[in-house]
């Protein structure tokens, strides 16, 4: 009869003894979990940090190259917005009646050894009254922005340059003019203006559209205000949209182009174009009205911890 309370009492006995040792084990479990997660917080901000330096150190790169390809343009023009012998020698051609003589195919062959060298697409030549007097390759159409520009350039008889538009050939260009003074002092006159006629897609582009390390999202991509719009001015990687065409709003918070176009500069997180978060680098281009953008889709970036996490 005594059996029964001896078996509960040995189970309640033995009942305390084991909650210390669940609670250790709770304890333990707890613990690692904890440093688990807490290594795997530090390894996702190493890796966004990781992600990020590339960001910057990709984007003021290219940022350089632009700048110094830009310089290297204006360089060009102002060989011709002084007073030369090539503008002398324009000069003269013109007030002997433009005749094909040797002074126009001694012209003809300067502006050819410049676009066989220089990679420009074409070289105009305009008088006083904005009119094409000689063009390499011929004939080049010309638009009322193109004479807009020239005439800017004789007006302030300052080397200028045109912003990426869609050209009268209906692609992608930018204008670089030189207007050329002979003459000293109170006899110093604008005698025409050479027209550097850039295409975009044979440096500019492809520097923006490169990236130099193996990424499936990555991009760059440059901005400008157009109004209230962001308006994309290169072929953007994740979009079939030819460059100019593909705008978004100014005031899409997220968006890292509006918010590099509203002034911010340096790393930011937000969505893109397609509304994918991502990871980027603003900056803005010197002398221009470009804001640059370097960014990465955020997935991508922590894709290779988060396969571990789930192995």
């Amino acid at each position: 009869m005594t059996q029964p309370d001896t078996v509960a009492t040995d189970n309640e006995m033995s009942l305390p003894s084991l909650r210390p040792l669940a609670f250790l084990f709770g304890l333990a479990a707890l613990i690692i979990f904890a440093a688990a997660y807490l290594a795997f917080d530090a390894q996702q901000r190493d890796i966004r940090t990781h992600a990020e330096q590339n960001l910057a150190n990709i984007a003021i790169l290219k940022a350089g190259q632009i700048r110094l390809w830009l310089k290297e343009r204006r360089d060009d023009a102002a060989v011709f917005s002084d007073r030369t012998p090539f503008a002398e020698r324009f000069d003269n051609w013109l007030r002997h009646g433009a005749k094909d003589d040797d002074d126009r195919r001694l012209m003809q062959s300067r502006m050819d050894i410049i676009l066989n060298t220089q990679n420009y697409q074409a070289l105009l030549l305009f008088d006083p009254q904005g009119q094409v007097r000689l063009s390499m390759p011929e004939p080049v159409n010309v638009d009322d922005r193109d004479r807009q520009l020239v005439f800017d350039a004789m007006r302030t008889q300052q080397v200028r340059i045109d912003d990426i538009h869609i050209s009268a050939a209906h692609q992608p260009a930018m204008g670089l003019v030189a207007p050329m003074l002979v003459g000293e002092g109170k006899d110093s006159r604008v005698v025409g203006v050479l027209y550097f006629r850039i295409d975009p897609t044979r440096f500019l582009y492809p520097l923006i559209e490169s990236w130099p390390i193996e990424s499936q999202t990555a991009e760059t991509l440059l901005a400008r205000r157009d109004g209230d719009e962001v308006l994309f001015l290169n072929r953007l990687r994740h979009f079939n949209a030819a460059p100019l065409s593909f705008r978004a709003p100014l005031a899409a918070l997220e968006l890292p182009a509006a918010q590099g176009l509203r002034g911010k500069t340096g790393f930011t997180s937000g969505k893109d174009y397609r509304g994918e978060n991502v990871v980027g680098y603003l900056l803005h281009i010197p002398e221009t009205d470009w804001a640059m953008v370097a960014k990465i889709d955020e997935a991508e970036i922590y894709a290779p911890i988060r396969r571990l996490a789930f192995w």
